[in-house]
């Protein structure tokens, strides 16, 4: 069931001539854009849908802590933790 044309009107962006378009307002609220901020895009092929993401500032640092977890006990209690996990 489509939703109805006025649900649709805040979320919805219109390709221009030189292929610009309008960021909807709660868009540029919740992701906390600023004008001169770079975004990056994405295309998938398969699902036929794209991605739009607010470059980081610094790409190292958006990723610092990324997979901590699995350091937190040590590399010796990850590997016994993957041999118990792989039968080994």
């Amino acid at each position: 069931m489509e939703p109805p044309q006025n649900e649709l009107k805040d979320k919805e962006s219109l390709v221009r001539e030189k292929f610009q378009v309008t960021l909807p307002a709660f868009i540029r609220d919740r992701a906390r854009l600023n004008v001169g901020d770079v975004l990056l895009w994405e295309y998938d092929e398969h699902s036929k849908t794209m991605t739009v993401i607010k470059r980081p500032v610094n790409f190292t640092g958006q990723l610092a802590g990324l997979g901590k977890h699995l350091w937190k006990n040590g590399v010796e209690t990850l590997k016994k933790e993957r041999a118990r996990e792989w039968g080994e």
